[in-house]
């Protein structure tokens, strides 16, 4: 077994390896950032001390930043110049969800006002958005390329910008959530969530391989993957409290891939399996 290294060894090889002084091939360095990640995490202290600067990117927010295949440096005038564009189409429904954000968590709503989730959401929509009524072949047309399902508003994008927005800078939290709806699951937020209901289906299928007790014991009761693991896939777990825990799951979801959610939901779903046999 690998002994786990100091926490402040631990955040000098991930800056190294983020920097590229150690390792210059793109793919080499993704790969042993996806390594460090997965065998000993990012250092324990991570994300637990007050930033006093919020224009600075945090380690986490480095490696999601490299996971999801961010820039290091964005746009920034362009961010702001969306910004000043002002509410989208959407912004009732918006300010219906984004209250009510990681409600309870004082550190999340210190570092994160409303009003910024509600900035960034709009800003989404206006640039990559449609209207409500738009024909859903225009729709695709917004969303970069034809291929990609239309892009709206969907109850939910709230909680996944959310921990982008706890973790990093307001610019960088936009670009990372849009390379993460439009590159790295486009479908789960599709109109009438068919792709979250294509990984529910996932969930089922390996639930019936790996545990056909509890699948069948589910099935019998009516109890489908759609039923529980629908908020699960939809927010990438980010409905499961606490927050601190969730920046863990998300590092090791984007070393991996976003689609691992549907074996994470899987495994959560067998280690209550005492409790639902009951």
């Amino acid at each position: 077994m690998e002994e786990p290294p100091a926490d402040t060894v631990l955040r000098q090889q991930y800056d190294t390896l983020l920097a590229g002084d150690s390792i210059t091939a793109d793919y080499e360095r993704w790969r042993e950032l996806k390594r460090l990640v997965i065998v000993h995490g990012l250092p324990r202290d991570e994300g637990f001390g007050t930033d006093s600067n919020a224009s600075l990117c945090s380690l986490r927010g480095r490696v999601w930043k490299a996971f999801l295949g961010v820039e290091n440096d964005v746009d920034m005038t362009k961010y702001a110049a969306l910004v000043g564009r002002g509410a989208s189409h959407y912004d009732g429904d918006i300010r219906n969800d984004t209250f009510r954000t990681f409600r309870g968590d004082s550190e999340f709503a210190q570092r994160v006002p409303e009003e910024k989730l509600v900035r960034l959401l709009n800003v989404f929509i206006n640039e990559l958005g449609s209207n409500p009524g738009e024909e859903k072949q225009e729709d695709g047309e917004h969303a970069r390329g034809g291929n990609l399902p239309s892009i709206r508003y969907v109850q939910g994008m709230n909680v996944l910008c959310a921990p982008l927005l706890y973790v990093l800078p307001e610019p960088d939290a936009y670009h990372t959530f849009c390379q993460l709806i439009v590159r790295h699951c486009p479908h789960y937020m599709a109109p009438q969530l068919k792709g979250v209901e294509k990984g529910c289906a996932l969930v089922d299928k390996c639930l019936q391989t790996l545990d056909p007790d509890l699948y069948r014991h589910l099935s019998s009761r009516g109890i489908s993957a759609q039923i529980y693991a629908l908020p699960l896939i939809l927010s990438l777990f980010a409905c499961v409290p606490p927050l601190h825990e969730l920046l863990r799951v998300w590092d090791v979801l984007f070393a991996v891939g976003v689609h691992f959610v549907v074996v994470l939901a899987v495994a959560h779903t067998v280690l209550l399996r005492e409790q639902l046999l009951k």
